[in-house]
């Protein structure tokens, strides 16, 4: 099966991909690869194939970017639940072992 874009879907990750090379623009770097938009119109091939499509649609590249943005807020939602376990065991120590 040989799936391929639609225009529409096009214009959704470009559009998204451009937005982003424009917004961040610095000399450190984008936040956006083109390796990460080409992962981007893999996840939205991905879901087409699931569905039997051979085309990308609109919906299949929003929904690749609502799984990549969900999955940035988990991470991000971790690393913060992370952040206060060391920082509660470390204050528990504190205060209950005196540990400096």
């Amino acid at each position: 099966m040989c799936i391929r874009l639609s225009s529409e879907a096009k214009e959704v990750l470009g559009a998204f991909y451009l937005q982003l090379r424009k917004k961040y623009r610095s000399s450190d770097g984008a936040p956006i690869t083109t390796r990460q938009l080409e992962s981007l119109v893999r996840l939205a091939e991905a879901r087409a194939k699931v569905e039997l499509r051979e085309v990308v649609t609109e919906q299949d590249a929003k929904v690749s970017l609502f799984v990549c943005f969900t999955i940035i807020i988990i991470i991000i939602i971790i690393i913060i639940i992370i952040i206060v376990f060391v920082s509660l065991t470390q204050l528990l120590d504190h205060v209950f072992l005196h540990v400096d």
